[in-house]
Parts: C-alpha cells; structure tokens; sequence
C-alpha cells in the first residue's frame, strides 16, 4: 500500500495504529504486568509489516515512539525538578523518545534486507534483530536498556527459562513465539501449531524442573527508606537534619550483625566524615559489629563520583560506572548537549568510574552493589554479580514522582535475582524498597513516596 494513495484519514490512522501497537507493551511492564502484551504487541508489529509492505522502516519508528512511551516518566523529572515548562519539558520528552525510537530500525533491517524465506526472517532473523536492538541500546551514547522485552515477564511462567536462556535469550523466546503466532494465523494450518509446540515445551520443562535447593545461608537486613525530597537534601543548611534523620532510624532500628542499607547519594556531602552526626552513625555501626551501605559521593582527583560507601564490618566503595545521560552526565549529541546544559540537575556533571568494581564482603557473604540503573545493563550484572552471593540496588527515584519508574525498576532487579538465582535487596529513597528472593519473587517491601524500614532476616 502506498501511502501517495491514501486520504489524509488513513495515514492518520495508520499512525495511531502502529503507535498503540508499540505502546500496549507498556502494559506488560510493571507495575502492570500484564506479561502476554510482552508477546501481541511484536505480533503486531509483524501485521503491520505485512499490510504496509512498503513502509516498514516508517512503521518501526512510529512502533517504536509507542514502545518507548513506557519509559516518558523522564517527564516528570524535567518538569518537576529542571525548572522548564510544561511544553519544553513535552518537547524533550519527545525528542528523548524519538531518538529510542530509531533503534528500531535494526529490528526493521535485519529481517527485511537479509537473505531468506519467509519462515527464516520471521522466525529466527527478527527475533535476533530484537535483540541486536536491544543489545545496542546498552552501548549508545543514551545507553537505555531499561525496556528490555524480557524484564516484563518476572509475573508470568516465561520466568522460568530466564536462568537458563538469560536475558537476550528471553527477548527471543518471546518474539519468536510472536512470530510463530503470526505465521499460524496468516497461514492457518495445522502445522504450524508445531512452531508454538517448542517453546510452550521449553517453557513447561523450565518450570518444572526449577531450582529450589537453598545455601542455608541468611543475613539480617535493615533497608531504610527516608523518601527524602529534593529540597532537603541539596540544600546545605539541611544536611546536618538529614544525617540526623538517618542516625535516629539506625539507632532504633538496628540489631547486632545487621546489614544497613541507605539509598543512592542518601548524604550528598563530600566528604561525609567531616559531619559530626555521619560520625554518630559510624559509631552505632560500629558499636553493633554490623555494616552499613551508603549512597553518598566521592572525590578523587578533582572528579566527583556516586558512590555506595562500605563502612562497619564491611569497607570499601563502589563508585558508580554507568551515568545517566543528561541526569548524571551530558553526551556529546547535537542540540541535546545544550538541552541537558539548560535543564541544570543537581550533581549533574559527574565522572564515571572505569575501576575494576569488586565485591563487598559482609559475614563472608559477598555482596554485588548496583547504583541506580546500573542494574539494568546485562553484562554489567552477569560480569560484577556472577560470584556474588547478594545482589543489592541503591537508587533515587523521587525524581520521577508517583511514575512507573520505581515499579520498573524494582521488576529489572527481579528479573536478574532470578535469572542469576541469588536474592536481591533493593533500596530505593522514594518508594518499593524490597526484599527480593532468589526466584525473584517480593517477600517484604514498602509503598511508594512514603518514609519506612524493613527489618528482615533473609535465608538463602
């Protein structure tokens, strides 16, 4: 179909289709979860392909803006926290998502300019080309692997094949079953009911045989939850009462050989020992043979790092290697740089650490320790969490408000506790911080944009 051809009318409604056919995945994503989108909505990318052959390239885009509007919770920050308008910060919402958009173009190339019958770009070329895409996505500039197709399916049975397939290996799984309904219901024979024969087996044997058996090893566990707002604690003249606020919560919260966790940059203070009620809580720490993870910042050589300091019996500092664009860092991108420049975040010009990051160590338990959206980039997990035994997530999500930031979050560190089967502790300022099994299943947690603790003694 040419689009040359078609009323004003119809082109619009091609472009609302495709787009609500990318966005329904925003559904299968926490806190929705509505994990079969994970599958209907690639099955109708494959539709559209086939009624507007001649436009593929444009329908992935326009899939793609809907796709990504899961992620437009990027708004609430600009808007609440840059200090622009309402429609500047549309704009750059906008221009954020068209430029994820574009990424889906890899998964338009591959399957249409690769050699092959139709069988082999649909059932094995477009489900490599999702994952190409989305294995991209972890190495552009942007660097935004937060959507991944796998991380929506930690409620529904495909979960299960995710230790054994991993996270790309996930994405496939779910596009090609996409693909396999496509082709049955364009075909309509019988035969075809046996390309959806094979994964359903794959996921019956996954579930069946899962692994239970634990280490007969447990750790108590304070996360503490502050919801701190933005005004207390960039300013100053604010900080003594912040560190105060945490020592108060340890000392009537602790036990003796707990783990303590803070959220990301809880004290944004360098250096944090110059504070006297900072030096009340290492005493504390100290005084109950526990540890304590603290979300803070460093400076080394002139560079201001984020960082998740190890005090206690525990020592040591993680500084952060992954920065988010724009909220952390500034890439070097066309207009972009002088929108981030103008949006003026707080400790928005950090460095990233490119350290060798080791693990903590705490009852000799060996902890892997995420800052923020570090969690969502695969090989970072595979690489730093592999030998672990905990992995814990310190983040900040009060930038994003009452969004599915903090949901879809949570789900991504879900996702690899069970992947990786180890459990998880995810402690986030302003909401849903959790304790997290090694199926990746939610045993305690806390509501969003509330203060609160979970005092909890993990078995695994």
């Amino acid at each position: 179909m040419h689009l040359k051809n078609t009323s004003i009318k119809g082109i619009l409604s091609l472009i609302l289709i495709t787009y609500l056919s990318g966005y329904i995945a925003t559904f299968a994503f926490a806190p929705y979860n509505i994990w079969p989108l994970a599958i209907i909505s690639p099955f109708l990318m494959l539709t559209l392909w086939q009624k507007y052959p001649k436009h593929k390239c444009l329908t992935s885009c326009i899939y793609g803006m809907g796709y990504f509007s899961a992620g437009a919770w990027v708004f609430y920050s600009i808007y609440e926290h840059a200090n622009v308008g309402f429609f500047t910060s549309v704009f750059v919402t906008a221009l954020f998502v068209c430029t994820l958009s574009l990424g889906f173009i890899i998964v338009y190339l591959i399957p249409t300019k690769t050699p092959g019958n139709e069988n082999i770009k649909n059932l094995i070329y477009f489900p490599i080309a999702w994952a190409a895409a989305e294995y991209f996505r972890t190495l552009s500039s942007l660097a935004y692997p937060w959507l991944f197709l796998a991380y929506s399916q930690t409620t529904g049975p495909i979960m299960a094949t995710t230790p054994i397939i991993g996270v790309y290996g996930t994405s496939i799984l779910l596009t090609f079953i996409s693909a396999s309904l496509y082709l049955l219901l364009k075909r309509r024979k019988a035969q075809q009911l046996l390309l959806l024969a094979l994964p359903l087996s794959f996921i019956i044997y996954a579930n069946l045989t899962q692994n239970n058996i634990s280490s007969g090893k447990s750790i108590n566990t304070l996360l503490i939850q502050n919801n701190t707002n933005e005004q207390e604690k960039w300013r100053t003249n604010r900080l003594e009462k912040l560190i105060k606020t945490y020592q108060k919560i340890i000392n009537k919260n602790i036990h003796n050989n707990t783990l303590v966790i803070l959220p990301e940059s809880a004290i944004p203070y360098i250096p944090i020992t110059s504070k006297q009620n900072y030096n009340n809580i290492l005493m504390t720490i100290n005084n109950s043979n526990s540890a304590a993870i603290i979300g803070s910042f460093t400076n080394e050589n002139n560079k201001i790092y984020n960082s998740a300091i190890g005090v206690g019996k525990l020592e040591g500092i993680i500084k952060k290697h992954r920065l988010v664009a724009f909220g952390e860092t500034t890439p070097e991108i066309p207009m972009l740089t002088e929108i981030a420049h103008a949006l003026d975040f707080p400790m928005s010009n950090l460095s990233r650490s490119d350290e060798k990051i080791n693990l903590m160590s705490f009852q000799n338990k060996k902890i892997a320790t995420f800052i923020c959206y570090e969690i969502a980039f695969p090989d970072e997990v595979i690489t730093r969490a592999k030998n672990a035994d905990l992995i814990v997530v310190i983040s900040d999500n009060v930038w994003f408000g009452s969004s599915s930031a903090s949901a879809q979050h949570r789900q991504i560190t879900q996702f690899y506790a069970n992947m990786l089967q180890k459990p998880a502790l995810f402690v986030n300022n302003s909401g849903l911080t959790s304790i997290i099994n090694n199926k990746g299943e939610i045993l305690e947690e806390l509501p969003q944009l509330k203060q609160g603790v979970i005092n909890y003694n993990l078995s695994f």
